[in-house]
């Protein structure tokens, strides 16, 4: 949960619709991160506005949401809930913040390992949101980061088929006749 350091009194969260925009960067985003993260499936990207209502209304409303301080994001049963209205950027950094928290909670179910660190879970989400979008200025455009995630996407393809592209290449350079070239260290781009 990406928490609001502004305050520290908890809040409630109301579904909303996002614009298309919002939406079409959140899935991009959501796609990168869960490739970059290890393979996670794709999380499910909600998008809430903050609300003021009495707790008796909450009890049946499902659309709406505590967290126990003002937040910018949180996941529920895998589903990352981000607020909307957030500048690209922040978008961007709180999508995958969000999702290395859906990759903590897997891992956890998977090993029946937890951590009994908030601190040390919401520092993890930290230092992952800050590897991958550290670069990204703050103030970035739809575009610059859309264009900045298509190029890390291609950095993570291109390191992810090298390995492929050599086996295959020295497969058929042992096939030609000539025996081939042997070409010590090919660098594959």
């Amino acid at each position: 949960m990406l928490f609001d350091a502004t305050r520290t009194v908890g809040m409630y969260h109301e579904l909303v619709e996002p614009n298309p925009q919002e939406l079409a960067l959140a899935e991009a985003y959501a796609d990168f991160a869960a490739q970059k993260l290890g393979g996670i499936p794709r999380p499910e990207v909600r998008f809430v506005r903050e609300a003021f209502v009495r707790e008796a209304a909450l009890s049946r409303d499902k659309n709406l949401f505590y967290t126990p301080a003002r937040a910018v994001g949180f996941v529920r049963d895998y589903t990352a809930y981000v607020r909307a209205g957030l500048t690209p950027t922040r978008l961007a950094r709180v999508i995958v913040h969000e999702c290395e928290h859906v990759r903590q909670t897997r891992l956890a179910c998977r090993t029946l390992k937890v951590s009994y660190s908030l601190e040390c879970d919401e520092r993890s989400a930290r230092l992952v949101e800050w590897e991958i979008f550290g670069d990204l200025p703050s103030r970035a455009t739809y575009d610059e980061v859309i264009d900045y995630v298509k190029r890390e996407q291609s950095k993570l393809l291109r390191a992810k088929c090298a390995p492929l592209i050599r086996r295959a290449s020295e497969r058929h350079l042992a096939l030609l006749k000539s025996g081939g070239l042997k070409i010590p260290n090919i660098e594959y781009r």
